[in-house]
């Protein structure tokens, strides 16, 4: 019993110490960002695959957060990088605003500051196999946008090229995708 809880233990600081570590949070990099203002920025959140198949992220949840040091090292490590990155500090919460796409996959952020941002969400990908089982896999989607001080609204198109498998007889057997 010792034995597999030390096994454990080690697993668990394995995997926590292949994460990239964060920079330190800088918070007056976030003080002198405007935390309201009197844009709208909308948009529709979706992926279209290399066969023109198109899936929306309804319901999904979409968030708005602005450029700084901190949040560029995740764009760059996480998404771009697509590496692991430790969690963020806890006062990083309160500078990102978070919103639910609806059934079509639209959002809308209201009271939005001028300034740059990182727009992000996760389409939930679905296909169906040969034996009808149902697969799917969560696919993040973001992009920096900027709010300009002149433009009441900014309308955005958070997509981007996704390959879908083409053969999905066996999308199941794949470890990145979950069976429903």
């Amino acid at each position: 019993m010792f034995a597999r809880s030390l096994l454990l233990i080690s697993a668990v600081l394995t995997l926590a110490g292949c994460a990239t570590q964060r920079i330190p949070f800088n918070e007056s990099e976030y003080t002198v960002i405007p935390r309201s203002g009197d844009k709208i920025v909308t948009g529709k959140i979706f992926l279209i695959d290399q066969m023109k198949q198109t899936q929306v992220g309804a319901g999904c949840e979409v968030s708005l957060e602005p450029v700084t040091s901190y949040s560029n090292q995740w764009f760059e490590v996480s998404y771009a990088g697509n590496r692991s990155l430790a969690p963020p500090d806890r006062r990083y919460g309160q500078y990102v605003q978070r919103t639910k796409a609806d059934k079509a996959g639209n959002f809308t952020f209201e009271k939005i500051a001028p300034g740059e941002y990182y727009l992000s969400g996760l389409v939930k990908w679905r296909a169906a196999t040969c034996s009808g089982n149902v697969v799917s896999k969560k696919i993040p989607v973001s992009q920096k946008i900027s709010v300009g001080a002149g433009d009441p609204k900014t309308e955005i198109l958070l997509t981007k090229p996704f390959v879908s498998p083409s053969e999905v007889c066996n999308l199941y057997n794949q470890s990145d995708w979950t069976k429903e």
